[in-house]
C-alpha cells in the first residue's frame, strides 16, 4: 500500500502541488494503519516484516505527527473535522496537505481491499474531468471499481471523477509526452476552457439549505475563484470583452468576499494554536477576543452562505460554464497553444514587471495586487512551454505567491486585533476604568503577531530574487527560446 500511494502521489502531482516532504508523510501513514486499525474480527492483521523496513517516524517533528495523525483520522467516515482539536488549528496550508493526503491514502487502501496484495497500480492518468487508475492484475477488476465507489474523499478533495481502466498507461503517457488531444498544437480556446473547467469544479454553487460538509469549505471556494479569476486574466488578450467582462467583476466582488470570510477563519484557527498550552488567567483574558472573533465569523459565514445561495451567484456559475464550454476566443487570437504561448508568456512577464515596480513595503494592497498578478502565471501553466524550466518557474512563483499570502493573512490577524482592542477601550471608557485593564494577554497575543509578521516580510527577499523583473526577462527569454526549437 506504500508503494500505491506514492505512485498515486508521483502522478497526481499537477493536482495537489504538495511537496516532496508530503510523500514522506504518506508513506508513514500508509504503514501505520495496520498497527493502529484492528480488523472487523478484533485481532489486528498480521504483515510481513519487510513492509516496515525504511520508515522513519521518528525523524517526523511534532508537526509531521500531527499530519500523519489527522491523515489517519480522515480514513473513519464519522470522523468531523469542525470538531477536532488537533485538525482546527493546524494553519490553512497543513490543513489542505491533510485533505490531500488523506484522499491519497484512502484509494491506495482500497485498491488492495481484497488483501492479495495483487493489485498493482500502474500509474494514473490525468484526463479532462477525471482521473483515470491503469490497474493491473488478477483482482484489479473488482479493486478498481470498489475504490472508485466507495473513496468518498476524492471528489470533495480533487474535485475530479475518479476512474478506472485495466492495463498499463500508453508508451506516450507514460514517457511523459502530452496525450492525444492536448498536444501543443490544441487550440488555445481549448486549453483556455479545461482550465476554466477546472477552476469551476472546485468551486460549485449550493442549493439553498443544503447541509455544508467539511471538505466544501470556503476555502477550496476561494481556491476555485481565484483560479477562475487567474485563468480569465491569463488568457485576457485572447478573449472577446463583452461576454467576459461583467463575469470577471462579479468574480472579483466574491473573491473579496470569501477572502474576508477565510481571514476570519484564519484568525480564530491561529488564535485557538496561540491559546493551547498558555496559563489559565492568560486565557481567561484572551476568552473576549476569542468570542469576539467567533461571533464575527459566524456572521461572516451566515452572509457568505446566502450570497452562494443567491440566484446572482448561479448565473454566474451557469455563464463561467458556459465561456468554458464554448469560449469567447478573438477571431484573429483564434490559435493553436503553441503559436500563442510566446505571446502569453511576454504579457505576464510585463504585467508581473509592472506590478512588481509598485509595490510599496508599507501598503498590504500592493502585495495583494502583485500576488493576483502572480496566479495568473499558474493559471496558464499548460501553455505548451517545456516542462523542466516551466516547472521550475512555476514552483517559484508558486513559493513566492504562499509566502506573500502568509504575510498578508498576518497583516489582516494584526489589523482585526487592532479592531478588537479599539473596541475594548471604548467600553472600558465607559466603565470608567484604564482603558486596556485586563488586555494584556491580547497585547502579548499582537506583540508575537507582529514580530511575526516582520520576520515574514523580511524573508521574502529569499523568494523574490528569482523572480525580479530583470531575472524574470531572462528566464522568459529562456522559455521562449525552448519553445522555438520544439
Amino acid at each position: 500500500m506504500a508503494h500505491q500511494s506514492k505512485r498515486l502521489f508521483n502522478d497526481t502531482q499537477p493536482l495537489h502541488h504538495l511537496p516532496r516532504k508530503a510523500r514522506q508523510l504518506l508513506e508513514a501513514a500508509a504503514l501505520l494503519p495496520p498497527v493502529t486499525h484492528p480488523a472487523p474480527g478484533g485481532t489486528l492483521p498480521q504483515r510481513e516484516g519487510h513492509m516496515l523496513d525504511g520508515a522513519v517516524i521518528t525523524d517526523l517533528g511534532p508537526t509531521e505527527q500531527t499530519i500523519v495523525s489527522c491523515v489517519l483520522h480522515f480514513q473513519h467516515k464519522g470522523f468531523r473535522a469542525d470538531r477536532d482539536f488537533t485538525f482546527k488549528p493546524m494553519r490553512p496550508a497543513a490543513q489542505s496537505e491533510v485533505r490531500y493526503l488523506a484522499a491519497l491514502l484512502q484509494v491506495a487502501t482500497l485498491l488492495d481491499h481484497s488483501d492479495t496484495q495483487s493489485t498493482v497500480l500502474k500509474g494514473a492518468e490525468l484526463q479532462a474531468d477525471s482521473i483515470v487508475l491503469r490497474l493491473l492484475g488478477p483482482d484489479a477488476q473488482t479493486d478498481g471499481a470498489l475504490a472508485c465507489r466507495k473513496a468518498w474523499l476524492w471528489q470533495p478533495v480533487f474535485h475530479s471523477r475518479l476512474e478506472y481502466a485495466i492495463g498499463p498507461r500508453a508508451k506516450s503517457a507514460a514517457a511523459g509526452q502530452p496525450a492525444a488531444g492536448s498536444d501543443q498544437d490544441e487550440p488555445a480556446g481549448a486549453v483556455f476552457g479545461r482550465q476554466l473547467a477546472v477552476a469551476l469544479r472546485k468551486w460549485e454553487p449550493r442549493q439553498p439549505g443544503a447541509p455544508a460538509t467539511d471538505f466544501l469549505s470556503f476555502t477550496d471556494q476561494l481556491a476555485g475563484v481565484g483560479q477562475a479569476l487567474a485563468a480569465v486574466g491569463a488568457f485576457a488578450s485572447m478573449l472577446k470583452r463583452r461576454p467576459v467582462k461583467e463575469a470577471k467583476r462579479r468574480l472579483r466582488v466574491l473573491h473579496r468576499l470569501l477572502s474576508g470570510v477565510v481571514e476570519q477563519q484564519n484568525a480564530s484557527s491561529d488564535l485557538e494554536a496561540y491559546v493551547s498550552g498558555r496559563p489559565p488567567a492568560a486565557i481567561t483574558e484572551l476568552q473576549p477576543l476569542r468570542e469576539a472573533w467567533e461571533c464575527a465569523g459566524r456572521q461572516q459565514q451566515n452572509a457568505m452562505r446566502a450570497w452562494l445561495e443567491s440566484d446572482e451567484t448561479a448565473r454566474l456559475h451557469a455563464s463561467l460554464d458556459q465561456i468554458a464550454r464554448t469560449p469567447p476566443m478573438r477571431r484573429r487570437k483564434s490559435t493553436s497553444i503553441r503559436v500563442a504561448a510566446p505571446v502569453l508568456l511576454e504579457e505576464l512577464c510585463a504585467e508581473l514587471a509592472e506590478r512588481q515596480e509598485k509595490v510599496v513595503a508599507d501598503r498590504p494592497k500592493t502585495y495583494r495586487r502583485y500576488q493576483e498578478s502572480l496566479a495568473r502565471p499558474l493559471g496558464a501553466k499548460a501553455s505548451g512551454a517545456p516542462a523542466s524550466e516551466a516547472d521550475r518557474l512555476l514552483a517559484d512563483v508558486q513559493r513566492l505567491e504562499d509566502r506573500i499570502g502568509r504575510w498578508l493573512a498576518i497583516n489582516s490577524l494584526n489589523e482585526a486585533t487592532a479592531d478588537f482592542l479599539d473596541a475594548w477601550a471604548e467600553q472600558q471608557a465607559k466603565r470608567k476604568a484604564p482603558q486596556l485593564f485586563g488586555a494584556q494577554s491580547v497585547l502579548a497575543y499582537r506583540q508575537a503577531r507582529r514580530t511575526q509578521g516582520s520576520r515574514l516580510r523580511n524573508n521574502l527577499a529569499g523568494d523574490w530574487r528569482p523572480l525580479r523583473a530583470s531575472r524574470l526577462r531572462r528566464r522568459v527569454n529562456t522559455l521562449l527560446n525552448q519553445l522555438g526549437r520544439h
